[in-house]
């Protein structure tokens, strides 16, 4: 099962322009503000040594432009990804792991997809899958609120989840989905076998048609006053304790 995602990203601030560039994207264009020279240098430097075309522009450019937080940088580039399931799931068998993914169904906010990705990245799952239609996808924004992660971790974009889930169950990946109202809890589950964590919406959580393919589904149990967690809150502690659990191993 092959997915092929080519995407033209405006990007801005000094983590995710440096993650494209370690990630050796394909620039379009670089941006950077007179007068920052000094505090961009490294950014500079390394977009030289890849002869990455630098335009200096004055602050008000940057101001009218992009959003706040830009730092003085912003660059328009080319991603292009390739990822092959059955080829990823073989590099993880030779890697001796168990498989690790995140899917995403119908996360909305590009910040929260940010913070997701970025999450995803230091938990080490091996790919986030998520459906484009009605979700938050690559962006600038998203880009800004993974730090740049959004450039390291491998992104499986697809026009329909459940394939790739149906493939999933195929392939012996355990199926679990995050749902507040589940009685088992995160700690009453074992993570360490192969998994798919699927993660819903902020509004609207999960699909029934997703959730009727789940073997378990798990919640965190909350000690305060409040029903429920940020979403990308919710699932750094549930992709950190599939990590915890692993470890123990």
């Amino acid at each position: 099962m092959k997915f092929l995602s080519t995407k033209q990203r405006h990007i801005y601030g000094i983590n995710p322009v440096m993650e494209a560039l370690r990630a050796k994207r394909k620039f379009l264009s670089l941006e950077v503000q007179r007068g920052k020279e000094r505090a961009l240098s490294e950014i500079i430097d390394r977009a030289r040594a890849l002869s990455v075309k630098i335009q200096f522009m004055d602050a008000n450019y940057f101001d009218k432009n992009l959003p706040k937080g830009h730092q003085g940088i912003s660059a328009i580039i080319i991603d292009t990804r390739d990822s092959d399931l059955q080829r990823l799931l073989r590099e993880i068998t030779m890697g001796k792991e168990d498989p690790f993914f995140l899917v995403l169904d119908g996360i909305e906010d590009p910040r929260n997809f940010g913070a997701l990705l970025r999450t995803a990245e230091g938990a080490g799952v091996h790919a986030v899958i998520h459906q484009p239609t009605r979700s938050a996808g690559f962006s600038g924004i998203a880009s800004k609120a993974s730090a740049g992660a959004i450039e390291h971790v491998n992104i499986i974009e697809t026009a329909n989840i459940k394939n790739v889930l149906h493939r999933m169950i195929d392939e012996g990946i355990t199926l679990i989905a995050a749902e507040q109202s589940a009685k088992k809890t995160l700690w009453d589950v074992n993570l360490t076998v192969p998994l798919a964590l699927i993660i819903g919406g902020e509004d609207r959580g999960l699909r029934q048609t997703v959730r009727s393919l789940c073997q378990h589904c798990i919640s965190i149990p909350m000690a305060g006053n409040l029903g429920s967690l940020n979403v990308s809150v919710a699932a750094g502690i549930l992709c950190f304790e599939v990590l915890r659990q692993r470890r123990l191993l």
